[in-house]
């Protein structure tokens, strides 16, 4: 944990800047909501940073592993969308979100296994460090056309893009798409194999 987030009740708080379904449509506007679509960007992934200043705002969406902050108007264009370490505006600048990106590549987190029994399918990803809510998106969203999402498999690593990366290349050869979500976003982290399969993969490279 860090500095004035170390104890249960602050995390508690901080939690309520995490942005829900039912915020995302008045919250964020047609073209904010398209940009996010566009750079395979989930809205809930996002941190209300509205009214924190940036030091507050920086180590909060960090403790909630978000790596894109909502806050106040760039003096350039007026966007609402920066990036959590340097709040630097990603609509003016979307290059931002690739380094953004590559250094979240690189964190500690968890790389999981969720299946559909619908879709026969498997789902390998990462995240940190809500789990539940990110097996509770895949749901809602209905990731690659089904909404019957469990969790199979989990497990912490060191550099939690980088073994997630590994695990699909593993799995190369099981590789499958899925049904669009949300916008217009194509599943694409979805494999036809067996959860054995899946967590053998994942073993190999954690």
């Amino acid at each position: 944990m860090f500095g004035i987030f170390k104890n249960n009740k602050s995390n508690n708080d901080i939690t309520k800047h995490l942005i829900t379904e039912p915020e995302i449509l008045t919250l964020f506007t047609e073209d904010e909501l398209a940009f996010l679509v566009h750079h395979n960007i989930d809205p809930e992934d996002v941190f209300d940073a509205r009214g924190m200043t940036g030091k507050k705002f920086k180590v909060a969406a960090k403790t909630l592993g978000a790596e894109f902050v909502f806050t106040s108007p760039c003096q350039k264009a007026g966007h609402r969308l920066k990036t959590r370490s340097s709040g630097s505006c990603i609509q003016c600048n979307p290059a931002v979100i690739a380094y953004q990106m590559r250094n979240a590549v690189k964190a500690e987190g968890i790389v999981y296994i969720a299946h559909s029994k619908i879709l026969s399918r498997v789902k390998v990803g990462c995240c940190w460090p809500n789990l539940n809510k990110r097996i509770q998106n895949l749901q809602s969203h209905a990731y690659g056309g089904a909404r019957d999402w469990e969790l199979a498999f989990d497990v912490k690593v060191n550099a939690m893009g980088l073994v997630e990366g590994k695990v699909h290349k593993r799995l190369a050869t099981y590789a499958a798409e899925g049904k669009s979500y949300r916008g217009g976003q194509t599943a694409s982290e979805l494999f036809d194999c067996p959860v054995g399969t899946a967590i053998e993969a994942v073993k190999a490279e954690a």
